[in-house]
């Protein structure tokens, strides 16, 4: 990785289930510098097992999941034994990721779009 600031997206954005692995991808060639996921809940439902390779490899990297109504990703990121958090507000967001960039292995942001604080 030598070039900062990298962008990595799917031909046309249309290849779901491609943001997890991938970015597991990315953060072994990456290695210290940060790297993170924004995905939605199909395409996180597609490949989410690949979680077990990111806590096996202690790969630390956010993956922010938006969500509309299940599963719970928090849930499925401490299945795993990664890190999981659902922020209730801009400021527990903020914390999540600072949380995420420091943290020794991957951590699953939940961001539900039905929750209060994002109306």
């Amino acid at each position: 990785m030598k070039h900062p600031n990298l962008f990595h997206f799917s031909d046309g954005y249309a290849a779901m289930g491609f943001g997890v692995p991938v970015t597991i991808g990315v953060k072994v060639g990456a290695g210290d510098k940060p790297v993170g996921c924004i995905t939605g809940d199909g395409s996180f439902q597609m490949t989410y097992e690949e979680l077990a390779a990111a806590v096996e490899q202690k790969l630390s990297k956010p993956t922010i999941g938006c969500t509309i109504y299940y599963p719970e990703f928090k849930k499925i990121a401490e299945a795993f034994g990664a890190h999981g958090r659902r922020p209730q507000s801009a400021n527990e967001l903020r914390e999540a990721l600072e949380f995420a960039l420091q943290a020794e292995r991957s951590t699953i942001i939940e961001i539900n779009e039905k929750d209060a604080w994002l109306q």
